[in-house]
């Protein structure tokens, strides 16, 4: 080994080069250990390598015993020679018979419109004799715990602010925020009021916007809260009622809000004009 402290002679650099290099030192002992496992790694690859190019070469060959492919006796039906009409005189192929197209479903009648004084229609009898719990008395007592609460909210909203846009409930003072006496709030809970068997409360409801609603007005409104306020309330209620009127005001609705969709990215703008 070469020391430092052995050779004093020798430059700083030369040193720290012949360490460096594992002429001398801790570092050449560990790096001799490195090539002598690198070659014994080497040598079991190539040990490895040449018992599997034995092995694969002197693998059995089939045995001659078993006949060849050609003598096994096939368990198909054998292949009926080719009659006249199939061929054997005329070289012309049998023309493949065209599939004969599905006739198409008629589409069903139209359902009449339901009149505006039976609101409470056979389908929403029907949606709600589909509730599996619906004589469960926990279920009937929660059910009808929710049609109080909701009577006695839009009751206040009735009596202070009917056509207005809510109803502050401790003020007690009316607030228009949207569409001005278009009966937001209204519009927003026509299907909560045929889902809960209101039927007096829809009517006057349905009535008030027969009477105030005009969508053709020089205003610019929301097209997130118009849509599902107004647009959607409009379009829940027909659903159930088929009213034609709903559906006639969801349609002028949704025609002036088309507008917003004309932009460069195809990303709506946040308001609209009517």
């Amino acid at each position: 080994h070469i020391h430092k402290h052995t050779q004093p002679m020798l430059p700083d650099y030369t040193y720290r080069r012949r360490r460096r290099f594992g002429v001398g030192g801790r570092s050449g002992g560990v790096k001799k250990k490195m090539v002598v496992v690198s070659v014994g790694v080497c040598c079991l690859l190539l040990v490895y390598v040449l018992m599997a190019s034995i092995l694969g070469s002197t693998e059995s060959p089939p045995s001659s015993s078993s006949p060849p492919p050609s003598q096994i006796p096939s368990t198909s039906s054998p292949t009926p020679p080719p009659t006249l009409a199939e061929g054997a005189g005329n070289s012309s192929p049998t023309p493949t018979p065209t599939p004969s197209l599905p006739t198409p479903t008629p589409s069903p009648a139209p359902t009449p419109p339901v009149d505006v004084g039976d609101v409470y229609s056979v389908k929403i009898s029907g949606i709600l004799s589909k509730v599996g719990d619906a004589e469960d008395p926990d279920v009937v007592s929660k059910r009808n715990a929710i049609r109080e609460a909701f009577k006695h909210a839009y009751g206040g909203y009735e009596e202070k602010c009917m056509g207005s846009g809510e109803l502050k409930p401790v003020s007690g003072q009316c607030h228009e925020w949207l569409v001005p006496k278009m009966g937001l709030t209204i519009m927003d809970s026509l299907d909560t009021m045929l889902l809960m068997g209101l039927d007096e409360e829809y009517k006057r409801g349905r009535e008030y916007l027969y009477s105030h609603v005009d969508w053709d007005q020089d205003l610019n409104v929301s097209l997130f809260e118009v849509t599902i306020r107004c647009l959607g309330g409009l379009l829940s209620a027909h659903s159930i009622t088929q009213d034609p009127f709903l559906l006639q005001s969801a349609q002028s609705l949704a025609d002036r809000l088309l507008p917003a969709f004309d932009t460069p990215s195809g990303i709506p703008r946040t308001s609209v004009n009517l």
